[in-house]
């Protein structure tokens, strides 16, 4: 009578530990992707900015006319512009 009762609960384990196995194995695979999507988004900004002198595009400068120079007054001191009212 003990001998069938040992068997069987040492039967009962083994038939609930395979779904146990399968769910953590998915888990596990859930978590992997998981991360190495998160690390990917979190890189591209990274790789932008360590690639960003290569791919920059230069374009010429161009100059705006704002006056000649003997229009504008050297000032040691920072000016206080005032709105117009």
């Amino acid at each position: 009578m003990f001998a069938e009762d040992s068997e069987s609960l040492t039967d009962k384990p083994a038939a609930h530990e395979a779904p146990v196995k399968d769910r953590r194995s998915f888990l596990d695979a859930l978590l992997a992707v998981g991360s190495v999507l998160v690390g990917g988004l979190l890189s591209v900004p990274l790789i932008r900015f360590a690639l960003f002198p290569l791919i920059r595009r230069t374009t010429e400068l161009k100059g705006a006319p704002v006056g000649a120079l003997s229009e504008f007054s050297s000032s040691t001191e920072p000016v206080i512009s005032h709105p117009k009212t």
